[in-house]
């Protein structure tokens, strides 16, 4: 069929960049999340849930700096960055909607946290990064369980291994990584 676009009558700047994340679909696919601030305004980026498949009215789930939203596998939970500029970047996990917001990784030391993704397990699986865009400085993949405790490195590299992605059935996952060559390829490594 013909596109539509589900943003056009929302009155939101969708975010051009997608060094932290890119957007999310609801588990059940009734929703979309996107980082994006009301039209025209100065302030920074949160995260918004968009009806999907066609156009309605957006939500606002996250406040300034809240970005990087992804869902649970369930849906019942929200894992997003508190973004942190030269400090680094936080990681906090949430109800759904939002709500009921809880830190899980500090921000210290200038490290950046990007593109949080849940695995059917209850972890979640991040890069650390210096750089504060594109994610092209080194960056390897670390996980942490959603509830808290200790982060463990996942792919570590002197290049990158970045956009980690659990298998659904627990057996490994699959992650961008340039261990060779200056170019991304993609690698499967088991659980």
């Amino acid at each position: 069929g013909d596109p539509v676009n589900l943003t056009s009558a929302a009155n939101l700047d969708v975010t051009t960049t997608t060094g932290i994340n890119g957007l999310d679909i609801s588990p059940d696919g009734s929703r979309i999340l996107i980082m994006a601030k009301p039209r025209g305004t100065a302030g920074g980026y949160g995260a918004w849930e968009v009806p999907a498949p066609l156009p309605g009215v957006p939500r606002k789930l996250l406040g300034e700096g809240q970005v990087g939203a992804r869902w649970s596998r369930d849906g019942s939970r929200l894992a997003y960055i508190r973004a942190g500029g030269l400090a680094g970047d936080a990681l906090w996990v949430a109800d759904a909607d939002g709500s009921n917001g809880r830190e899980i990784i500090k921000a210290s030391g200038g490290v950046h946290i990007h593109w949080p993704t849940w695995s059917s397990d209850g972890f979640l699986y991040f890069i650390r990064t210096r750089s504060t865009i594109a994610n092209l400085d080194q960056a390897d993949t670390f996980r942490i369980d959603a509830r808290g405790g200790v982060i463990e490195p996942v792919v570590k590299t002197e290049r990158r291994a970045v956009f980690a992605s659990p298998m659904p059935d627990g057996s490994g996952f699959v992650y961008a990584g340039d261990q060779m060559t200056a170019e991304l390829s993609l690698w499967w490594r088991s659980s």
